[in-house]
């Protein structure tokens, strides 16, 4: 498949609240999760990529030097919030950002929040622009780039490892358990793996 072919399809993954319209192999499609929080919502809305015969130690092995993942695929992965946030005891304000995963070689991963939108597709790769306007206007993470964004970081909130799910999970999932005793649990899991984090309102 030919370059502009390719970013065609990878743009067309595109999705509503819940529904998939596209699902490539290789890509995935978009879901969002929901959950309450001192009364107010709280949204994530991402992408699902599948292991495809990997393991997510083989995936995450290529990752550049800075060692930062999207979180997801295709486009940014982002959070919104209507109240002011304690992720793993780390502060977000209320409002929109975006997610990232710090995950070292060997050690505990941790959910990067960003002030930073995404950049529009068009403004990568250049023969986004022959596409129709709503696609080239799609909002893509910084890949390989991040130190460019990093200013822009929110928090960096240091994840707990989870159990290992009884059924590998092919897909990247997120989910935002319902508030409990005044706390939501993040729960990211793919493969044998999962990680977790606490969402309290800040105080």
């Amino acid at each position: 498949m030919n370059p502009r072919a390719s970013l065609a399809a990878a743009a067309l993954a595109l999705s509503t609240v819940t529904a998939v319209l596209a699902d490539e192999p290789g890509k995935g499609p978009r879901e969002t999760v929901s959950t309450t929080v001192g009364g107010k919502k709280v949204t994530i809305e991402y992408g699902r990529p599948p292991l495809v015969g990997q393991t997510v130690t083989e995936i995450m092995s290529r990752l550049p030097a800075e060692r930062i993942w999207r979180a997801g695929v295709d486009r940014v992965t982002t959070l919104q919030t209507a109240i002011g946030l304690q992720v793993a005891g780390q502060k977000v304000p209320a409002g929109n950002y975006t997610l990232y995963l710090h995950v070292p070689d060997g050690g505990p991963w941790a959910l990067v929040v960003s002030s930073d939108q995404g950049t529009k597709l068009k403004d990568i790769f250049p023969e986004a622009l022959d596409m129709p306007e709503e696609l080239a206007d799609q909002l893509w993470p910084q890949l390989g780039m991040y130190e460019k964004i990093k200013a822009k970081e929110v928090a960096r909130a240091p994840l707990k490892r989870g159990a290992a799910p009884k059924t590998p999970v092919e897909r990247f999932q997120i989910t935002l358990s319902p508030e409990a005793g005044g706390a939501s649990t993040l729960t990211l899991a793919w493969g044998d793996q999962s990680w977790t984090a606490e969402i309290k309102a800040a105080k």
